[in-house]
């Protein structure tokens, strides 16, 4: 299954919400908007990794609706620029 294919799944799920960690490790084309969706729906994600995400830089602003997010895995994501990490100034520490 692709990466849309299963955030559409998990978005409608009653469970959705509840949702703490996510991994798509080896799932392909995970892209800006499987994380628009995703953290939207899940606002309580505490673990997310997406490694190898073709994801833009921009898309990370996204994750500022996970207040309880503790980590996040964008190892290869060759995508994003250097100053991607803005995006998170939002998120507690």
């Amino acid at each position: 299954k692709t990466a849309s294919q299963i955030v559409d799944q998990i978005v409608v799920n009653p469970y959705a919400k509840q949702l703490e960690y996510a991994d798509f490790t080896d799932v392909e084309n995970f892209d800006n908007a499987c994380l628009e969706k995703l953290t939207t729906t899940c606002p309580n994600l505490k673990h997310l990794s997406i490694p190898s995400a073709p994801v833009q830089s921009d898309a990370l602003k996204h994750l500022n609706k996970i207040q309880q997010l503790e980590s996040l895995n964008l190892m290869d994501c060759f995508q994003l620029e250097k100053d991607a990490l803005k995006h998170l100034k939002a998120i507690p520490q």
